[in-house]
């Protein structure tokens, strides 16, 4: 689990990174451009978009695994 989290969390601060330096230049949409200038509000939708992805679960030995809860709190 520790790998698979280190990467995720790699590829989430790269995405995000990406994201604000590209995305806002080239967008006319007002939501567009307040969701990628937002750190958290951008990282909170990268996130659970990469744990649903890499099926990264925090709380599953303790919990066990609930779909989508699961990963909307990983995110």
């Amino acid at each position: 689990m520790t790998a698979s989290f280190a990467l995720l969390l790699g590829v989430g601060k790269l995405l995000i990174y990406l994201g604000q330096k590209f995305v806002t230049s080239n967008t006319q949409n007002a939501f567009i451009n307040r969701l990628f200038d937002c750190d958290l509000c951008l990282g909170t939708w990268v996130y659970i978009g990469l744990a649903l992805a890499f099926k990264v679960a925090i709380f599953q030995d303790v919990y066990g695994y609930i779909p989508l809860v699961s990963e909307v709190v990983t995110g």
